[in-house]
């Protein structure tokens, strides 16, 4: 009775050691990784990846489409379908430049002096006509003249100055209208007053003070109206 009790007491031993201490699973068994069982040569092992750009292939190139030339007559730049030309004469004077845009002029301008070499007259071409510019030897607008692209005068416009060169006289032509201003200085050389007419007849009169001007309007001659009103600085 005492054997079977001992058998008993072992087979309830190896129960409990089975059911709290199962074997050992693959997962709980370290097993080397794919990194470690590639072999590693220490001669690639610090190599630099490869760039692209010390291979044989090279990348395509841009086309320059730009030109310039500079000479002593002058220079051309010209850029896809886009130039431009300047020309100069004996004494390095910008006689002449010319903007085109393929086969479309964009403005044309002439330089024309004296024989001191002083600017007497400047042209401008352009899509709305042609303007006109005189000077006189100190270098001032006396005269504008616009025209259309036909050649027709569109208006003129003349300036007169005194020994100070101050515009003392302007005269505008335009749609067959006449208009001129005469304008007079202060001894100081402040503006004293302008006079505009139309036509030959005065049809106003400003009278300048420190801070405020006088206006006078006319009809036919006849003094219409006047008022004062600030000057504005």
């Amino acid at each position: 009775m005492k054997n079977k009790s001992t058998v008993f007491f072992l087979f309830f031993i190896l129960t409990i050691t089975y059911a709290f201490f199962p074997e050992s699973s693959d997962e709980d068994i370290e097993t080397p990784t794919s990194e470690s069982t590639i072999p590693v040569n220490e001669n690639t092992k610090n190599a630099e990846p490869i760039n692209s750009s010390d291979t044989n292939e090279t990348p395509e190139e841009k086309v320059d489409n730009t030109f310039s030339s500079i000479t002593k007559t002058g220079l051309i730049i010209a850029e896809n379908n886009h130039w431009y030309y300047e020309k100069y004469n004996k004494q390095k004077l910008r006689i002449l430049s010319v903007m085109h845009e393929g086969n479309k002029l964009i403005e044309k301008k002439e330089w024309k002096y004296s024989d001191n070499n002083l600017l007497k007259q400047k042209n401008i071409q352009n899509k709305y006509g042609t303007k006109k510019i005189f000077y006189d030897n100190n270098g001032n607008i006396i005269k504008t003249i616009m025209l259309d692209e036909t050649g027709k005068t569109i208006y003129e416009t003349s300036k007169t100055y005194d020994n100070n060169n101050r515009v003392i006289f302007i005269n505008v032509l335009k749609n067959g209208i006449e208009k001129r201003k005469e304008i007079k200085y202060n001894t100081n050389g402040t503006k004293q007053k302008e006079i505009n007419y139309k036509n030959g007849r005065q049809i106003s009169l400003i009278e300048y003070h420190d801070k405020t001007k006088t206006v006078h309007l006319y009809d036919n001659g006849i003094e219409i109206s006047s008022f004062t009103e600030r000057i504005n600085e």
